[in-house]
């Protein structure tokens, strides 16, 4: 996988946008970390993406790294809500 600048990313979307292009986003990390284990991390709602973080990240990696491979153009952290 290659590691790429915020700046360098920002410009890529940025010029993509301005062409008309579509860019994908990734999608649900939160159902493909469940997929297949039925674990939706319910120690806390509020705070699975951490769950999720110190539990498994090689999971979390993982579920990027598809998203990646299949073609999105901008992956999101699984931070949120913390």
């Amino acid at each position: 996988m290659h590691v790429t600048s915020a700046l360098d990313t920002v410009s890529t979307v940025s010029r993509a946008l301005a062409q008309g292009r579509c860019v994908i986003l990734d999608g649900g990390v939160a159902t493909e970390l469940a997929s297949g284990t039925g674990n939706r991390y319910p120690h806390d709602e509020q705070l699975w993406g951490l769950d999720a973080l110190l539990d498994d990240p090689a999971r979390v990696r993982a579920v990027h790294k598809r998203y990646v491979q299949a073609g999105c153009d901008v992956i999101t952290t699984n931070t949120w809500s913390l």
